[in-house]
């Protein structure tokens, strides 16, 4: 049964499957690529560059923990409203993500200062306004635009300012945001419970 399933098997292969996945890899050694090292080699940028990305990811992870109860609880939205919104707000990212592309390259540092507050704005916005569905809605949709260009724009400055091989400054990079995502989730995890969301300070219409 077996050479019988393996001698169909070598029939159906065409020359192309038979050449050694070798043949695909690079041949050119990684340190002498040109994106191997920044364009720009600036440690302390490199520096400030990761200690903004950790709080910064702290704190939205933390503040996403309380969306689906603020929605529900302190906008007055029906779980289907709420269900919609998070819709939305999935939507944003990638338009973000999208103009943040056309302006990245011209642009470098304005564009993750620009992300940074753009969310922190938006959450902030969340608390103040969350009575107010129109405003709730608008400032979601706010945070959920700058949610991909914070990570986006921080992966860019790697490239231009890593001290040393940009795929270890891209390493650590993204070690930063994926501790200050768990930090954030742990943090809001336990707050949340203890603290609950903005209490509703006036009736607000669904």
């Amino acid at each position: 049964m077996r050479q019988a399933v393996g001698a169909i098997t070598a029939r159906r292969r065409s020359p192309a499957d038979r050449i050694s996945p070798a043949a695909y890899l690079p041949t050119s050694r990684p340190h002498e690529a040109r994106a191997a090292y920044g364009t720009a080699p600036d440690a302390r940028r490199f520096a400030t560059v990761l200690t903004a990305v950790a709080p910064s990811a702290t704190g939205a992870s933390a503040g996403f923990t309380y969306l689906v109860k603020l929605l529900g609880d302190v906008s007055g939205f029906s779980p289907s409203r709420v269900d919609t919104l998070l819709g939305a707000f999935g939507v944003a990212c990638p338009a973000g993500v999208a103009i943040t592309g056309a302006l990245i390259d011209r642009f470098p540092h304005a564009v993750l200062a620009t992300a940074v507050a753009t969310r922190a704005a938006g959450m902030l916005g969340l608390y103040a306004a969350g009575t107010h569905p129109v405003a709730a809605v608008l400032f979601l949709v706010l945070v959920g635009g700058a949610l991909g260009p914070v990570f986006m724009a921080t992966q860019n400055e790697m490239l231009h300012c890593a001290p040393g091989r940009t795929d270890t400054a891209l390493a650590a990079n993204s070690a930063a945001y994926n501790i200050g995502i768990a930090a954030g989730a742990a943090l809001g995890g336990l707050l949340l419970p203890l603290a609950g969301v903005r209490p509703r300070s006036s009736p607000a219409g669904s």
